[in-house]
């Protein structure tokens, strides 16, 4: 799956779907179905991308490529900047793992004491 996510207030749902439209045909080379369902239930308008494995002719399986994250931002930040939209310049290069962002969250410690 992938998320696609816009600063609020500078992208209609429409405009946000046709985007997704275009990173999904892009990043899969048009070689596999997929589904882009745009959210506006946030602050902000985003893309979740789910598409299948298998190719449309069932001939090969998708082979993630080693820099597919990177990828994936690649090919979004393009569309993002030909469509006049905002781009995160300085990504954070490392996510945090869930059981750190779980603690912060309520407030406690994440690593041994």
């Amino acid at each position: 799956m992938i998320r696609q996510s816009f600063k609020p207030g500078e992208i209609t749902p429409e405009d946000a779907n046709r985007i997704g439209y275009d990173l999904a045909m892009e990043f899969t080379k048009g070689k596999h179905q997929f589904i882009v369902a745009t959210h506006i239930d946030k602050a902000h308008i985003h893309n979740h991308v789910i598409f299948n494995s298998t190719t449309l002719d069932c001939d090969r399986k998708f082979s993630e490529p080693h820099q597919g994250g990177r990828e994936i931002a690649r090919i979004s930040d393009r569309l993002c900047r030909e469509h006049g939209l905002s781009v995160v310049e300085h990504p954070n290069q490392k996510g945090m793992a869930y059981k750190e962002w779980d603690a912060r969250r309520k407030g406690q410690r994440w690593k041994g004491t």
